[in-house]
């Protein structure tokens, strides 16, 4: 597997790990609660995610 496959592949594991706690934050904040470490920890995954497709460009 190329280093450009396995970066693609990895961009994929984020943004599915962000789109599960996304549902999860949302559903925390619709019963009143704001969990501010789990928003940081989704913010951390944009990070992430961010950085690997700027070393794909």
């Amino acid at each position: 597997m190329t280093l450009e496959k396995k970066i693609k592949a990895k961009i994929k594991e984020l943004e599915e790990i962000r789109e599960g706690f996304l549902k999860e934050y949302q559903e925390k904040l619709q019963n009143g609660e704001d969990d501010e470490a789990l928003w940081r920890y989704i913010g951390n995954k944009n990070i992430e995610i961010y950085t690997l497709k700027n070393i794909l460009k």
